[in-house]
């Protein structure tokens, strides 16, 4: 099944790392592994740790201060364009 790695595919993948690669390459493919790992891990740690901070108990009051500025510009100058000019 899939899943399940016994001793003898453990035996094979090795065997085979060994012929790909040669004897002195694993050692440094080993260290290469080990520090991708590593900085995987802190990365992952790192999302985690920003999404566990953000608090979604707050619920929001309305829109932002510069929308709601928008919106009162474009309701001034609406009440603006809609006033009769003066002829004189």
């Amino acid at each position: 099944m899939f899943g399940q790695i016994g001793t003898v595919e453990l035996l094979l993948i090795f065997v085979v790392i060994l012929l790909v690669f040669g004897p002195h390459q694993i050692p440094r493919l080993a260290r290469k592994l080990a520090r991708y790992y590593r900085e995987f891990s802190r990365l992952r740690d790192n999302l985690f740790s920003q999404f566990n901070d953000l608090d979604f108990d707050d619920k929001p009051t309305g829109p932002p201060p510069h929308v709601r500025d928008m919106h009162a510009l474009n309701e001034a100058q609406e009440k603006h364009h809609d006033e009769p000019e003066d002829p004189a």
